[in-house]
């Protein structure tokens, strides 16, 4: 349910979008801009829906209103979300028939037509400059929310006829409090905060996450596996095969093995488990720290990052998982 009170975190945020609804002057154009899971999406909804609402509570919306409703439905009369039809990315004929067009129809119903586009930075520059000649003559109840990682690649002039709102990601504390009080045990909350990378959606949803579990195991199993495999090319491809199921959230697996390696190198030079973010079996502690040494811990992490690197920049993947079992196997 798309709501404020719902939504931790950025409260400088909040307060902007809320006194915007209490005013019932909002700009004609927003831009939510943030990493990936800092709740972009949510709040640009919460703050279309609280426009819209025919009871505002404190500048967020009522829930029960027929708007409401409608919103939640995802059928609301006067709330478009601009999608892409033929491409990943919504592209300059997405622009122009589902905003150009819509926008000279005043609302059907409410006191404002709300345009959201998520991945806006991702728009081609065609399709962002169809979006501006919009942006030049707002229509007076037209209402733009624009969603995006990266502002670098908005237009300027986009950027300068627009409110940025720059989400931050929430701090692990935040996390583990908000985890703590929602039910959720001491060792899930420290485990699922320290994952989330800023996002407290993130951590719910590891709960009960058949995929995370799976890959946490086999990251342990990788990254405690022995260094002198005598047939290491092979057991190198046979490892990166594994990693095949998790391709689309490769960047989230290499994050745990990041982790997993810094937790190894600070066992090692401290000998306290309380400061490691996994609580290893004793045989998979003993058989890593056996394996490794602080040189070849730096080094495979090293690896792990030039791997991410890689893939970022669209490298194949499956050679670029072979090369890093590779040197995650082989030793430093």
């Amino acid at each position: 349910m798309y709501a404020f009170d719902g939504f931790v975190g950025n409260d400088l945020i909040k307060n902007v979008l809320r006194n915007a609804v209490k005013r019932g002057a909002p700009s004609h154009a927003y831009i939510f801009a943030g990493a990936p899971g800092t709740g972009k999406a949510a709040l640009a909804g919460a703050f279309a829906k609280a426009l819209q609402c025919e009871a505002p509570a404190d500048g967020g919306p009522c829930q029960t209103c027929v708007s409401c409703r409608a919103f939640e439905s995802g059928n609301h009369p006067d709330v478009v979300f601009v999608a892409p039809v033929s491409r990943k990315t919504v592209g300059v004929d997405e622009v122009r028939e589902q905003v150009g067009e819509n926008i000279k129809i005043r609302p059907y119903k409410y006191k404002y037509k709300i345009f959201i586009i998520k991945n806006a930075g991702e728009m081609t520059p065609q399709a962002q400059n169809a979006l501006l000649k919009v942006l030049e003559e707002p229509a007076g109840y037209g209402v733009f929310l624009l969603t995006g990682s990266n502002t670098a690649t908005i237009l300027p002039t986009v950027l300068s006829r627009s409110v940025v709102l720059k989400l931050k990601p929430l701090p692990y504390e935040s996390i583990e409090r908000y985890l703590l009080s929602h039910d959720f045990s001491p060792e899930e909350a420290r485990l699922y905060a320290a994952y989330a990378r800023g996002s407290v959606g993130r951590a719910l949803s590891y709960r009960g996450d058949a995929q995370f579990s799976e890959a946490r195991e086999l990251v342990r199993q990788t990254v405690c596996a022995a260094a002198d495999n005598a047939d290491m090319v092979c057991a190198a491809f046979n490892a990166a095969a594994k990693f095949e199921p998790f391709k689309e959230n490769i960047r989230e697996v290499l994050e745990m093995m990041s982790a997993l390696l810094k937790d190894l190198l600070v066992y090692k030079t401290t000998g306290d488990p309380r400061f490691m973010i996994e609580r290893f079996p004793d045989a998979y502690l003993e058989n890593a720290i056996m394996n490794n040494n602080i040189k070849s811990l730096i080094g495979k992490l090293g690896a792990v990052g030039r791997a991410a690197e890689r893939l970022t920049a669209n490298a194949n993947f499956s050679m670029t998982m072979d090369v890093l079992m590779m040197d995650l196997l082989g030793g430093y």
